[in-house]
């Protein structure tokens, strides 16, 4: 008696395991028809999860390095040229140093008077940086040709953003 209810209970599990499995994988988290529920649950937000709204943004036009997206949706781009023509902050980490324009000349010169929160992408990811954690340390340093890096002695080196192209402005 025990061997069977342990084989139905065995075969039920199977079943409906079976079953799950087999709904992930005919289902792609793509799939809205009707009766379909997303396979991705929905994550609320946390601290560690960036605020500013991120809207469309057009793509670099040819020679550019730096886009810079105001509040209201408008943009000012840089190029090498226009970020080496501001005043350049030298910067030492560890036993490094780096040199570029501090974001803050950056915000400057896109017509930026105020800010509460900034979102820098680049090649190496995306962070957001409240105000407060925005030092006259942090710079957009020259790391290669056609290349600027956020870093700052303040941000952890695996959070810097190699390859900066982008900051949107809250």
């Amino acid at each position: 008696m025990r061997k069977v209810l342990v084989l139905v209970v065995a075969a039920c599990l199977a079943s409906v395991c079976g079953f799950a499995l087999a709904s992930c994988s005919s289902k792609s988290t793509t799939d809205n028809g009707p009766n379909t529920a997303p396979m991705i649950a929905s994550v609320p937000p946390s601290e560690s999860t960036p605020s500013v709204e991120t809207t469309p943004v057009p793509p670099l036009p040819a020679g550019a390095l730096l886009q810079v997206v105001r509040p209201d949706g408008t943009a000012k781009v840089f190029t090498v040229a226009d970020l080496k023509a501001l005043p350049q902050a030298g910067v030492n980490i560890g036993a490094k140093s780096y040199v570029g324009p501090k974001i803050n000349d950056v915000l400057s010169a896109a017509a930026v008077s105020s800010y509460v929160e900034l979102a820098v992408s680049g090649d190496s990811g995306r962070l957001s940086l409240q105000k407060d954690h925005v030092t006259g340390d942090t710079i957009l340093a020259f790391t290669g040709a056609n290349q600027v890096t956020l870093l700052a002695p303040n941000i952890e080196k695996s959070e810097w953003i190699i390859g900066a192209h982008l900051v949107q402005v809250q």
